[in-house]
């Protein structure tokens, strides 16, 4: 499968122009991105995907919003070799303390939900530790310097 790189996943994902064009409801992110096709790679299974994930009981337990979820699939954690895992699936990126009111605010947001390595020069002094650097600057393919703008602006449409 062509996403399994990571390259080829921001190409084909993470691209302002994939995310304007493609990301234009909530149902339609849901299509696109969580996708069992698109990443099966990088979580459990397609099963997990579908009955962990995108289950409503699921998703009301750990973050009290199914729009929520635009922010936690594009955290450090899912588009790291961290992801696999119960824990960081259950802890890490569906955390409430995470997903707390505090995300956009402060400038808090794209560290905690983001993080540096995904930003690329967005983080927060202090927070520019090994664990992100997992993903390295050739990945970006020039879209992440203006991805910051376009996913608040997305994150802004959802949840309206």
């Amino acid at each position: 499968m062509h996403l399994l790189s990571p390259s080829a996943f921001f190409a084909s994902v993470l691209s302002p122009l994939a995310l304007f064009t493609r990301i234009l409801s909530p149902a339609a992110f849901r299509a696109e991105i969580l996708s069992p096709d698109v990443l099966s790679a990088y979580i459990l299974s397609p099963e997990t995907l579908l009955t962990e994930v995108l289950s409503p009981a699921f998703l009301n337990l750990r973050v009290g919003s199914p729009r929520l979820l635009t922010v936690e699939i594009l955290s450090p954690t899912v588009l790291s070799p961290h992801i696999g895992s119960p824990e960081s699936m259950g802890v890490r990126v569906l955390s409430p303390s995470i997903l707390s009111p505090h995300i956009m605010s402060d400038g808090h947001w794209n560290v905690e939900i983001l993080s540096p390595h995904l930003l690329s020069g967005h983080g927060e002094p202090g927070h520019d530790t090994e664990e992100n650097h997992h993903l390295s600057p050739e990945h970006h393919h020039g879209h992440m310097d203006n991805l910051y703008e376009h996913l608040v602006k997305i994150h802004n449409y959802i949840l309206k």
